[in-house]
């Protein structure tokens, strides 16, 4: 599993990104609304790439709490953006990492759980019919 606390660069500046739930209470406390369309590819990286904007905001708050001189990294949404689609491998990384992070399982063990589920879910659908 890769490590929670990442660095990237975006506009020449070092970043640190952490991937924890306490991510999830930024975007609770802020109000944001990261909806994805399951079915679009696009649409769930736009998703990530929020998320990894929190992940940024989470970094810099768990540096804050430990040192209040920590200055802030001054990193917009439109930044990460245009960082994620100037570095596209280092995007799919991070994601695997924020997965791991979360889940504590890969994408491709994620990936296995979700068909799984749907393959009983749909047996379950059939069995419901022939009822």
């Amino acid at each position: 599993m890769g490590n929670h606390l990442q660095i990237i660069e975006i506009e020449g500046k070092r970043v640190e990104v952490l991937f924890t739930p306490s991510l999830f209470t930024i975007v609770q406390r802020n109000k944001w609304d990261i909806k994805v369309d399951p079915e679009n590819l696009l649409s769930i990286q736009s998703g990530y790439i929020k998320l990894l904007y929190c992940a940024i905001i989470n970094a810099y708050e768990v540096n804050k709490f430990d040192n209040p001189d920590y200055s802030n990294p001054d990193i917009k949404l439109i930044d990460v953006e245009v960082w994620a689609t100037q570095n596209a491998q280092r995007l799919n990384e991070l994601i695997e990492i924020f997965i791991q992070s979360i889940t504590n399982k890969s994408i491709t063990e994620n990936a296995q759980e979700i068909k799984k589920k749907k393959k009983k879910s749909w047996f379950r659908s059939l069995l419901t019919m022939k009822r």
